[in-house]
């Protein structure tokens, strides 16, 4: 039985995987109105095992429990920039470092911003590499 199931799983992520990269690029989103944005899918390697799992997090996940996130971008487009600009083991750490963050009990450190007609703490990821040369 658990096969079966493991097979379906396998399966139907596999066909949310065809629908997700079949979105053409300049399309809106209607997976995330609050954001109203996609990002761009043609530069994501076919093998990178981060470019998947962020697309399987942001499609699956987070659309299962809802946008939470009180900052912009939010942490899940910030790991898969962090990711993008620093590569798996710096990107990895500032994405995990990010989550950690992510609780807006210090919002004096932040800028505060309005996006999509909310109001979202500023925090990119070059507002923190700063400390890396480039």
């Amino acid at each position: 039985m658990k096969y079966i199931i493991l097979i379906l799983l396998i399966l139907t992520v596999w066909l949310r995987m065809q629908d997700i990269f079949g979105e053409e690029p300049w399309s809106i989103s209607k997976r995330h109105p609050t954001l109203n944005e996609t990002l761009s899918i043609q530069n994501l390697s076919p093998i990178s095992a981060f470019d998947y799992g962020f697309h399987a997090w942001t499609h699956f996940l987070t659309r299962a429990d809802g946008a939470r996130c009180g900052m912009y971008p939010t942490c899940s487009h910030y790991g898969f920039q962090a990711l993008q600009k620093h590569g798996p083991l710096l990107g990895g750490w500032m994405a995990t470092d990010r989550f950690m963050r992510d609780h807006g009990r210090s919002p004096e450190l932040y800028t505060w911003i309005q996006k999509f007609g909310k109001t979202y703490l500023s925090d990119s990821v070059s507002d923190n590499d700063f400390w890396i040369s480039p």
